[in-house]
């Protein structure tokens, strides 16, 4: 799941524009884990991590199969401010809300977005957006 939305989020100029530190996923954020999401001054850039939560039984789907939801949540990081990341909030959704990406995916729709947050680890500003994915398995 996590492989076709990093196709969709990587193939999007735009947002690729608003983070210049690239996208991510499945990892953390670190200066040895991804040394290109930080500049020459080892200081962060706008970049973003999209991580893939538990899956559950429940869904549209009864009988062909086993129906299921996960959420994504995609974490924005920015060393100041979000001049950045905030654009790049509102990017993504466009570019996932109410979208059927990869295979057996029902739909993948926006839950929530939470700004004006501090990741404490990494002294930077951070957002976190939210989405709800079902799929047959």
């Amino acid at each position: 799941m996590i492989d076709d939305v990093m196709l969709v989020l990587e193939a999007d100029s735009t947002l690729m524009d608003y983070l210049t530190g690239g996208i991510y996923s499945q990892t953390e954020i670190t200066r040895q884990g991804t040394p290109d999401a930080f500049d020459a001054n080892l200081e962060i850039m706008p970049c973003a991590l999209v991580n893939q939560g538990n899956q559950a039984q429940t869904g549209p789907y009864v009988e062909d199969g086993i129906s299921a939801q996960l959420y994504l949540r995609v974490y924005f990081y920015e060393l100041s401010g979000y001049a950045s990341i905030g654009p790049a909030v509102d990017r993504v959704r466009e570019l996932l809300n109410r979208q059927k990406i990869g295979d057996n995916v029902w739909e993948v729709a926006w839950v929530n977005d939470t700004q004006n947050l501090r990741d404490q680890a990494l002294d930077c500003s951070l957002a976190i957006s939210t989405y709800q994915v079902t799929r047959l398995l």
